[in-house]
């Protein structure tokens, strides 16, 4: 399945939020896809928030990490995505090296990378 990247997006697996967000999975949907036109998005591998512009991203990527996601990290000194990936709509790349997403030549939609180990299935959840 794929995810629509709309402005600025910021893209987390799944399986990262059932294992770090303070409720899992279930809570975070209760958190943000509440609003049928709300800025939250998802398949069944990848959740997606959405921003209007740099600062607001700061802030929801900071809440984030607040909460014990490690967005980032160094690699061989190389700054990586980590738990979460930052792309703009029609770019088709995201902002760092992200190694479990993928990105429509168009930039204007993204997958999880098939074989990943964020990769998940939730019909396969009670």
């Amino acid at each position: 399945m794929t995810i629509a990247l709309e402005f600025l997006n910021f893209i987390i697996p799944i399986s990262v939020i059932e294992r770090k967000y303070p409720g899992g999975w279930q809570q975070c949907r209760t958190d943000y896809i509440g609003e049928a036109d709300g800025p939250a998005r998802h398949d069944d591998q990848l959740f997606r928030l959405g921003a209007m512009d740099p600062f607001s991203m700061g802030l929801m990527v900071n809440e984030w990490e607040e909460m014990g996601f490690q967005i980032e990290r160094k690699v061989k000194g190389e700054s990586r995505w980590n738990h979460g990936c930052i792309i703009g709509a029609g770019e088709c790349a995201p902002t760092l090296p992200c190694v479990w997403l993928m990105v429509a030549d168009d930039g204007m939609s993204a997958w999880m990378k098939p074989g990943h180990p964020y990769e998940t299935n939730l019909s396969k959840r009670s």
